[in-house]
């Protein structure tokens, strides 16, 4: 299990499905950008997350946190980390959702990264738009 330590939180994270420590960490530079850099507001909405490092990050912060991936690994990997009794208050705050993507009406912010495929990008970001409108305040990596 690794440690990723944030000025706010301190997050036991795994690979799923499960890798030893020294082939891969279950976050990337992506997420530290957002940890580091984002506007979080309230009623965060994150999509595509790989492991659940910005889900969980998130809903550490105390805040209701939506998380939305069409990956069963990483859906998998967003509920184990969630549910690890190490990282306070994130099984609370957090909501998974396993079908499509429909974002909470109070969302505040939308936190994406990039999906490999410029189309599924797009689809990504106009359900965003339709569901959220277009003020909504996007982090993307």
């Amino acid at each position: 299990m690794a440690l990723l330590t944030t000025p706010t939180s301190e997050l036991h994270l795994e690979c799923y499905p499960k890798v030893d420590a020294k082939i891969q960490q279950p976050w990337d530079a992506a997420d530290i950008y957002l940890i580091e850099s984002a506007n979080y507001g309230e009623f965060p909405a994150v999509v595509n997350d790989q492991w659940g490092a910005l889900s969980c990050f998130l809903a550490q912060q105390n805040s209701p946190t939506y998380s939305w991936t069409d990956s069963f690994c990483s859906q998998m990997g967003i509920n184990k980390n969630s549910q690890n009794p190490l990282n306070t208050n994130v099984s609370i705050n957090l909501i998974l959702e396993q079908v499509c993507p429909t974002f909470l009406n109070c969302t505040g912010s939308f936190w994406m990264q990039f999906p490999k495929s410029f189309d599924h990008l797009h689809v990504l970001l106009c359900t965003a738009i339709q569901q959220l409108g277009p003020e909504i305040k996007v982090s993307v990596t």
